[in-house]
Formats: structure tokens, C-alpha cells, sequence
């Protein structure tokens, strides 16, 4: 008997009950039993971000929600409508969409395997870039590739971040993004929350929304670096990059078909809602992980919902939760180099609201970012031309000035002041820190550098550059 796996009711999405129990579950439990489960939890940030996409898009095609009104009564409703969901599973099936994993002809997530594409077999560690598999040289497990087995739960999981993560590289293009961003989640107090705050109404998507249909509805071929100039917002948002068959053995999948996906040409128009975008000259550019510049740093972008850069899902939540006081959020990212990956990240926060709503807050925090990236300035320039500080020093200065801002700068925001005048006394408050921090930094490195005379001097001669910017940082707010 041929073996499969079917994703509608066996355990494959790893969630946390109330009580803290996890558990795996399949796609009908997870979306009818919502409410009683607290989140997605799965030790890889890139699987639990590609879990919390993978099932939004999924009511979203079969709930198709108008308006914000629409995702009001459902979460009034306190769950996902049962009938609706095996309503649309009994369409997709009627269309010929198989569920199973390891279907044949249509495996589920996955290309349908073709002789004249696919040549080339590879270890089934080519579907998690954290492990050293082909170009990806540079990692954090060190299991020898071919020697890793993949249970059908894990491969199941690992579909969505192989396309959601893929990197411009030897094995095809990036995704509609370009190189992995930050991608937002908006957590609620229940899985159900969490994933309503993730769908989008109609009414506020401006391309096409299901034609072409999301990718397990959608028989096109996925050819090997077809360009594609244009798509629909289901298709895109589980675009398939990478051309992917499972090669399932007895119990386990050894090998993969892992090739060049699809390669989307449009990258300027796709806006993830999930994304957090910045404008550099009214250019606009997904937010990527930089190993260089803490989250922090880019607080303002992710917050500005009243503008252009805050992803879709933190403005939906603000219109959802008109009296929540502040938004839990978490941001899945990776840290890459070309085809390496260096690094995967998970970040928690808490957005007050205020900062979402008052323009003032906003403004305020926009000038309390810049006032530190102008003083880290001021303190590598106080370095610069000192004989015997080497330019390693000086980027361990810039990375100590910002590690003891950065806690400062989380005290700010969860203290704000009520008025102009109060954000304005917090805001020179701030520029005051900035300048101990700064001054603070600028010792220690000229005491690990160990100057002696004319470098002592010409160190001296630069201490003014930090008080010229803590002056032009106070002027800031005037």
C-alpha cells in the first residue's frame, strides 16, 4: 500500500493548548477549535511564521471576508464557522484538490513530480535552510545533510518557509519579496484571535484576489524560472518560488525534488500585509533583518498606521480593537548572505497604541530614533581619526552605545507623556542619556585602545563632536 498522509485530520501543525499542552493537529481541528488553543509553537521562527500565514490564507479563501464589519461579527462569534470551513474543503475537493502529501498526482503544497523537470534528487535537508545542505555553507546544526530523515509532519511544515525564505541564489529566485523581510504577527489572547487578526477584508486588497486561485487550487505548472509579471493576492501570498516534491519513503522523506520555482518580476508592486515597509527618496522597500541595526532602531516604520509603511495586519488590529490599550506582536525574520543563512530571529513585543494614534507620539518617537543614530554618529566620528583605534573598536563602541540605549528606549515608550509639553521634557531627558551613553562608550574604548600621547591629544581634540550632537539633537524638537 502506498503511504499517505492526509493533512486535514493527521497531526502536523504543532500547537499550545490553554493549559500549555502541545499537541500536533491537522488543518480541520486547528481552524474549528481555534478558540481553545493559545498559539502555534514550533522551536524554528521560520515554520511557526509559515503556520500562522499558511492557515490565514486558508480562511481566507474560505471565509472571503468583505469588510472590517465582516471580521467584526466573527470575532463576536468567538470562532470560525465550522460549515463554512468543510464548505470550502468539499469545493476544493469537487476542483480535484487532493489533501494528501504524498498524492501521486496533485501532492498537497507541492509541484506534482515531472521527468522533464525534474532531473535531480537532493537530501530531504534542503527543505530547512538551517541545515548545511548544497550552497547554504554557513549554520547552526551541523547533521550532515544526507543523513537526515524527515517524519511526513515535519516535511508537511517545512513547505511553507522553503518558499516564504527562499533566497536569490543557486537554486532559483526570492520570493514576491525579494530577500526575506520581517514578517508581523499580531497575536490575540487565543490562536483564533490570532488568526482573524491576520486576514485582510476584500474591500481593502487592490490587485486581483483569487485569479489566478491559491496555490493547492491552482493546476498551472510551476515551470523552472518562468518570469512572472503579475498575480493574484492568494497566489501571492504562498507564491511558489521553489519547484517542490517529496520523495516519501516507508515512513519518512529522504529525498526531495528541490529546483527553481517561478520567478516573480514585480516586486515593487507586490505589499505583503504582513510586511513592514520603509520609503528611503519615496523608493519603497521591504523591512529585512539586519545584523548591524536592532529592531528598535525601526520602531517608527512598524508603527505608522495612519501612513504607508505599517504592515496591513497591525492597522487591521487597531480597527478591530478600537480600546486596546497596546498590541502584542511577534517578528519572525532571517539573517542572510546571498544564498547563506546566518541567523533566524523571533522578537516579542508590546506597541502601545498610543504610538499608533497620536501623531505627536509618533513624531516623538521618530526624533528619539534619530537623536541616537545622530549621537552613535557623533561617537564614531570621535574615534575616526584617533591613531591606534582600529576600526574594530570602533564598531564594538557603536554596538555598546546602542545595547544600553536600547533598554532606555523601551522605558520611553511604555511611559509617554500625556501632552506636547511632557514628550518634549521626556524627548531632552533622552537627548541627556544619549550623551552618558555616548560618553560612557567613548572611555572605554579609548581605555581598551591604550593612546599615549599625541593620540591621547587627538582624542581629546574630538571629545566636541559628541556635544555638538547632543545640541543639534535638543534642537530637534523645537
Amino acid at each position: 500500500m502506498k503511504a499517505a498522509f492526509d493533512v486535514l485530520t493527521q497531526g502536523w501543525i504543532p500547537v499550545s493548548e490553554q493549559s500549555g499542552r502541545l499537541r500536533k493537529v491537522g488543518i480541520e481541528e486547528v481552524l474549528k477549535k481555534a478558540h481553545c488553543f493559545s498559539e502555534i509553537s514550533d522551536p524554528s521562527p521560520m515554520v511557526e511564521y509559515g503556520m500562522y500565514r499558511f492557515l490565514s490564507v486558508f480562511l481566507m479563501d474560505a471565509l472571503r471576508p468583505e469588510d472590517t464589519e465582516t471580521l467584526e461579527d466573527i470575532l463576536a462569534e468567538g470562532k470560525f464557522d465550522a460549515d463554512a470551513i468543510d464548505h470550502y474543503i468539499a469545493l476544493c475537493r469537487k476542483e480535484g484538490v487532493s489533501f494528501d502529501l504524498l498524492h501521486p498526482n496533485r501532492p498537497f503544497l507541492q509541484t506534482p513530480y515531472d521527468p522533464q523537470l525534474d532531473k535531480n534528487k537532493k537530501p530531504a535537508a534542503a527543505l530547512d535552510y538551517t541545515l548545511p545542505s548544497g550552497n547554504n555553507h554557513t549554520h547552526f546544526d551541523h547533521r550532515v545533510s544526507e543523513t537526515v530523515m524527515l517524519p511526513y509532519d515535519m516535511a508537511a511544515r517545512l513547505l511553507i518557509p522553503v518558499q516564504l525564505f527562499c533566497t536569490a541564489g543557486l537554486q532559483g529566485p526570492s520570493n514576491v519579496s525579494g530577500a526575506p523581510p520581517y514578517y508581523t504577527i499580531v497575536k490575540g489572547q487565543t490562536l483564533f484571535e490570532t488568526l482573524l487578526f491576520s486576514m485582510i477584508p476584500l474591500d481593502q486588497i487592490d490587485i486581483p484576489f483569487d485569479s489566478p486561485p491559491v496555490f493547492w487550487r491552482n493546476q498551472a505548472l510551476v515551470t523552472p524560472k518562468k518570469k512572472i509579471a503579475e498575480t493574484s493576492w492568494l497566489y501571492g501570498m504562498l507564491f511558489p518560488a521553489r519547484r517542490v516534491t517529496l520523495v516519501p519513503g516507508d515512513k519518512e522523506v529522504a529525498e526531495v525534488y528541490l529546483s527553481a520555482g517561478l520567478d516573480y518580476t514585480a516586486m515593487e508592486s507586490w505589499k505583503d500585509p504582513f510586511v513592514t515597509y520603509r520609503y528611503i527618496k519615496d523608493v519603497r522597500a521591504p523591512w529585512r533583518p539586519n545584523q548591524g541595526k536592532a529592531v528598535w532602531r525601526n520602531l517608527n516604520d512598524l508603527v505608522d498606521v495612519k501612513g504607508r509603511r505599517a504592515p496591513a495586519v497591525l492597522r487591521q488590529y487597531f480597527d478591530l480593537e478600537k480600546d486596546s490599550e497596546d498590541a502584542s506582536i511577534a517578528l519572525y525574520g532571517v539573517q542572510t548572505n546571498q544564498a547563506s543563512f546566518l541567523g533566524t530571529f523571533q522578537y516579542d513585543l508590546k506597541i502601545p497604541a498610543r504610538l499608533t494614534r497620536d501623531d505627536s507620539a509618533l513624531r516623538f518617537l521618530t526624533l528619539v530614533i534619530r537623536a541616537a543614530e545622530s549621537m552613535e554618529k557623533a561617537v564614531h566620528e570621535s574615534l575616526a581619526d584617533v591613531p591606534g583605534i582600529s576600526s574594530a573598536l570602533i564598531s564594538s563602541a557603536s554596538r555598546i552605545f546602542y545595547d544600553r540605549c536600547e533598554s532606555k528606549f523601551w522605558a520611553v515608550c511604555a511611559n509617554l507623556g500625556n501632552s506636547v509639553e511632557a514628550l518634549k521634557a521626556q524627548y531632552l531627558a533622552w537627548c541627556d542619556d544619549l550623551t552618558g551613553i555616548a560618553n560612557s562608550a567613548r572611555i572605554r574604548t579609548l581605555r581598551e585602545a591604550q593612546l599615549s600621547g599625541h593620540s591621547l591629544a587627538k582624542a581629546a581634540a574630538h571629545e566636541k563632536e559628541i556635544l555638538f550632537a547632543t545640541g543639534k539633537n535638543k534642537k530637534g524638537m523645537e
